[in-house]
């Protein structure tokens, strides 16, 4: 049992490093000292400074991963902003489901941006 806790503190590291690779839109909370990651979406196409926005859209994304069935993600605020926070604990994880996780939300923040430019085009 221990291993595999050491086990799932090693792939929120490994997941964190994955959302690093999109540093330009994906703000990973650090330090990582467990099995929880905590990070924020801010897409180029908002304003980063309305945080409100931001929030929302971290709050919508997180709905969107859910509904895809991919994971089970929750949300936390950290110093007033919205996190998304994804705990690892199942001892049946592998390092593809969070390959598969970072594809998905990257895949869902295009389908979010282009719901909303839609949206602001229809009106």
């Amino acid at each position: 049992l221990g291993q595999k806790i050491a086990d799932n503190c090693e792939q929120a590291q490994y997941f964190a490093r994955l959302l690093e690779k999109h540093a330009d839109i994906i703000h990973v909370l650090r330090p990582i000292t467990l099995n929880i990651v905590n990070f924020r979406v801010i897409p180029k196409e908002l304003d980063g400074d309305d945080h409100e926005v931001i929030d929302q859209f971290n709050a919508d994304l997180t709905q969107d991963v859910q509904m895809s069935g991919v994971a089970i993600p929750s949300t936390s605020r950290i110093g007033n902003r919205l996190h998304i926070r994804i705990c690892v604990v199942s001892h049946r994880c592998v390092y593809e489901d969070f390959d598969s996780l970072a594809e998905s939300l990257l895949k869902l923040t295009q389908q979010r941006i282009a719901k909303m430019k839609e949206a602001k085009n229809s009106k």
